[in-house]
C-alpha cells in the first residue's frame, strides 16, 4: 500500500495509492484474503490515515490489526484509534542539519563534502 509521489497532468503532486481507482481494489483484495494478515506495515502516515478510513468504511475495525506507519507526521495519526506503531524518520531534524550543513557549504566551498546519517526512531503512541 504505497507508491511514490507524482505530478498529476495539470494538477498538484498526488500519491497514485490515494487515488481511489488503484487504493480501492488493493483494500478489496486485502478484505477478500481469507487469512488475512494481522500485522500491517504501511509505508507513509498517509496512507495509513486512508487505510483505517477504508477498513471502517467497509465494516472491519483498524484494532483487529497492528499497523506501522511511517514518517511521524502528526496531523494524519491524530484522531486514528488505535493508534499505529510509527517509525520516525526525523524529517525535521534532517531538514534542520541539512540546511546546517548548506550554510557551511556555501561558507566554505573547499572543504570536503560530509555524510549525514540520522537515526529512525521507534514510536508507539497508543
Amino acid at each position: 500500500f504505497g507508491g511514490e509521489n507524482t505530478p498529476a497532468p495539470g494538477g498538484p503532486i498526488t500519491q497514485p495509492d490515494m487515488d481511489p481507482q488503484i487504493f480501492d481494489p488493493l483494500i478489496t483484495e486485502f478484505l477478500a484474503m481469507p487469512e488475512r494478515p494481522k500485522a500491517i506495515f504501511l509505508p507513509s502516515d498517509l496512507i495509513t490515515a486512508n487505510f483505517h478510513r477504508q477498513l471502517r468504511e467497509r465494516g472491519d475495525d483498524p484494532a483487529n490489526y497492528h499497523m506501522v506507519s511511517c514518517n511521524h507526521e502528526k496531523p494524519y495519526l491524530e484522531g486514528l484509534f488505535p493508534q499505529p506503531e510509527v517509525i520516525d524518520i526525523q524529517a525535521e531534524l534532517i531538514g534542520r542539519r541539512a540546511a546546517e550543513m548548506l550554510l557551511k557549504r556555501i561558507a566554505e566551498p573547499q572543504k570536503n563534502t560530509e555524510e549525514l546519517l540520522i537515526e529512525p526512531r521507534w514510536r508507539s503512541e497508543g
